[in-house]
């Protein structure tokens, strides 16, 4: 178990490592907690925080963090991974977050890279890097036309931006780093805004992009964002997120999450529908693709469906009307 949080100093701390966990494979943890165990940052530069997500049997008591001496353990009751990310936010004493999954395994060199990147680049408020596959067994051969969806990624080159809007660079949730002021502004805007709290992923749910979310709060701030190649981790992916239907579920909720977020920001309302003859083309021109491709493009669609009818039920709520095409304000 982790050192008790009155035990611990609270005094500076560069770095504090988020590390959420719901219901995790345990061979998959420990291998988490080893690269963690292996970083080259020494210990006392950084803290480590480990967020039990609702799981059903609580890992207190089943990991080992006494190897670290700034290790703390919390659980967090309400289920999803945006809630488990706020209670890490709110605990964390470092100045520099990086959020890790319970199945991301960090480069050794990880949290001494991002480190010097926060040094090197004031202006970038969030970044990130690759994030490279390992299946456990293999996968089709077209997941890689897949393989953005299950946050896999790999980054060729050095880019960062602080043009505001949801375009590259892209930085995934899974090893992001950013400033802790700057995510707790974010998680005061979660805590104020309820619809917020439809991202991220949760049991009997399909949403997520909670991630992006963030990341265009901190450009709000007048922040960038950016992407480096010495930043490294290896996703273990399990067989079952390869199967068509996991693929299907996990693209629809991606794409009702893009649409939610622009909708969010004012920059979308409800979208008309296609026409019967506009229908009939897509169908058409679906017909001709290999099944994998037209199962992308079908689930992206019922995704934007799924968001459409959130966005009504928001407008009927707000202000009883569902018919206009603009956000109120």
């Amino acid at each position: 178990m982790g050192v008790p949080l009155e035990a611990c100093h609270a005094g500076h701390t560069e770095v504090s490592v988020i590390l959420c966990a719901h219901n995790p494979r345990t061979d998959y943890l420990f291998r988490v907690l080893e690269s963690l165990r292996a970083q080259k940052l020494p210990v006392d530069q950084w803290d480590l925080l480990l967020v039990d997500s609702a799981s059903e049997n609580p890992l207190e008591s089943r990991i080992d963090l006494s190897w670290h001496p700034g290790a703390r353990y919390f659980r967090e009751e309400r289920p999803g991974l945006l809630p488990a990310r706020m209670r890490g936010i709110g605990e964390a004493f470092g100045e520099l977050l990086v959020f890790v999954d319970d199945d991301t395994i960090l480069d050794p060199d990880y949290l001494l890279e991002s480190l010097s990147i926060a040094r090197h680049f004031p202006k970038l408020g969030v970044w990130g890097g690759s994030v490279l596959a390992e299946y456990e067994s293999p996968p089709p051969e077209w997941i890689g036309e897949y393989e953005q969806e299950i946050s896999v990624r790999e980054i060729s080159r050095d880019s960062w931006s602080n043009v505001p809007g949801m375009r590259d660079p892209w930085v995934i949730g899974a090893g992001m780093s950013v400033r802790t002021n700057l995510a707790r502004r974010y998680a005061k805007i979660v805590e104020e805004d309820s619809r917020r709290r439809l991202l991220g992923r949760k049991p009997a749910s399909i949403l997520g992009a909670e991630d992006i979310d963030l990341v265009l709060s901190v450009c709000d701030e007048g922040y960038g964002r950016g992407v480096f190649r010495s930043l490294k981790l290896i996703h273990l992916i399990p067989p079952h997120r390869c199967k068509p239907d996991y693929l299907e579920a996990i693209t629809k909720g991606n794409a009702a999450s893009f649409h939610l977020i622009r909708y969010f920001r004012g920059e979308v309302g409800l979208v008309r529908s296609p026409g019967v003859l506009q229908n009939l083309w897509m169908k058409i021109k679906e017909s001709r693709l290999p099944h994998h491709r037209r199962m992308y493009h079908q689930s992206a669609r019922a995704g934007i469906k799924l968001a459409e009818q959130i966005i009504r039920d928001d407008l009927i709520h707000r202000n009883g009307n569902a018919s206009t095409r603009r956000i109120p304000s």
